[in-house]
């Protein structure tokens, strides 16, 4: 259960694999995929996976979550 919401464990699964990046320039990312199963993931680890742009450090720092 995240944020008071259920979803179905293929669900959850299905939406990691979808969430993902591609790379632009020297350090600039672009995430390519959101849905509301990762905005809650989000709320629920009190990260911020809506940005639709973000720096390789920003994403190492995710990583090391």
């Amino acid at each position: 259960m995240l944020s008071g919401l259920l979803f179905p464990t293929i669900g959850i699964l299905d939406s990691i694999k979808k969430y993902n990046c591609t790379h632009l320039d020297a350090n600039n990312w672009q995430f390519t995929y959101y849905d509301e199963i990762i905005e809650a993931c989000g709320k629920a680890l009190n990260m911020k996976p809506d940005n639709k742009y973000k720096s390789q450090q920003e994403i190492q720092r995710l990583l090391r979550y």
